[in-house]
């Protein structure tokens, strides 16, 4: 007995019959042909496991119908800026019950003499991006509370001037300059909170346009304490103007503190950690270069795997959060390492045109 198929259109060659099949071999995939408008033609059976409708309610709706609001910017970028065959893209989408679950989709872009038609192969992610976000918020409390003394220190400082000069005024020495000295103190702890309130942030995705050395620069601001203590300096190479990407600063900011947190916990003895950012023709690349422990070659394997560390105290998730972070910006990292000389990380993450 045949196996019957409802779609909004049947499948209309032998290339899209063979996806549908293989589609509807795992009940959790979900098989979508769009034309070159972004109009739906094809929609396999299990969409109505995913989000609730049968798929002929799609007819000939655009694709863009139950794709979240936030994320259609970003799924329009995915399908008309990127030229490769084959890529990937997190969203989410609004069910029949009106609730808001994440998709991931592999878009495959299948070129023909006159059209282009997008296959796309969708499953729901919702348990694992709720899984990751809670990483990210505890790897996020986890750096306050190692920051927690320096950061005292950067309050404790400026309340230790201010309280000096409030008991000259208090005693009759009045002087112009006091004012402006405290006025630049007050500046120092406003700036040293709001980088904690910031990195206390919730994991909300805020994606906009920035600077990524300014992101780097406030990262050295904030951790200058911690490297001051260690006996370790900061040596930066910036590019001469600004150097833009998409994304959210705040989760970026993060993979900052958590890479020159790294390499200053890695210096057994005082020294210098150089950050370079180096614009490509499609990409900016940060590297952050200790002089510390280094790893070996089976170590330096190890890397990025759960709950592996090099660390006493470590539980490895740091890297791992890194990770998702970095994929979710379409950018990367490696390493490389050497034992007793110092380890290199570099990022890679593309940049924004106007």
């Amino acid at each position: 007995m045949e196996r019957q198929l409802t779609t909004t259109k049947d499948p209309t060659s032998v290339k899209e019959f063979f996806i549908s099949s293989l589609a509807e071999a795992d009940e959790n995939i979900v098989l979508t042909i769009l034309d070159e408008n972004g109009i739906y033609k094809y929609v396999s059976p299990n969409i109505e496991r995913l989000l609730g409708y049968p798929p002929t309610f799609f007819g000939d709706k655009h694709c863009n119908y139950l794709i979240h609001p936030e994320d259609w910017h970003d799924w329009m970028i995915n399908e008309t800026q990127n030229y490769q065959r084959y890529s990937f893209i997190q969203y989410r989408m609004i069910t029949h019950s009106n609730v808001e679950i994440w998709v991931e989709s592999l878009f495959i872009i299948v070129p023909s003499a006159t059209i282009r038609e997008y296959v796309i192969l969708s499953r729901e992610i919702t348990k694992r991006k709720q899984m990751e976000d809670a990483l990210i918020q505890n790897e996020k409390l986890a750096a306050i509370g190692k920051l927690a003394a320096g950061i005292a220190h950067d309050i404790r400082n400026p309340l230790t001037s201010l309280k000096g000069f409030l008991d000259l005024m208090i005693s009759g020495i009045q002087d112009p300059i006091y004012l402006q000295i405290m006025k630049t103190e007050i500046e120092r702890i406003e700036l040293t909170t709001n980088e904690l309130m910031l990195l206390a942030k919730p994991s909300k995705k805020e994606v906009m346009r920035f600077d990524i050395q300014q992101i780097i620069r406030d990262t050295l601001m904030l951790l200058d304490t911690e490297a001051f203590k260690q006996q370790v300096q900061f040596r930066s190479d910036f590019h001469e103007t600004p150097v833009y990407i998409n994304g959210d600063p705040y989760q970026i900011k993060q993979v900052m503190i958590n890479f020159v947190k790294n390499a200053i916990e890695a210096m057994m003895k005082k020294g210098v950690i150089e950050i370079s950012v180096t614009q490509l023709e499609e990409a900016c690349q940060v590297k952050i270069k200790d002089e510390g422990c280094g790893l070996t070659k089976e170590e330096l394997n190890q890397i990025g795997r759960p709950f592996y560390t090099s660390k006493e105290q470590g539980n490895g998730l740091g890297l791992m959060m890194c990770e998702y972070i970095l994929r979710n910006h379409k950018g990367f990292m490696s390493f490389s390492s050497e034992k007793n000389k110092g380890t290199t990380v570099t990022i890679q993450l593309p940049l924004s045109h106007k």
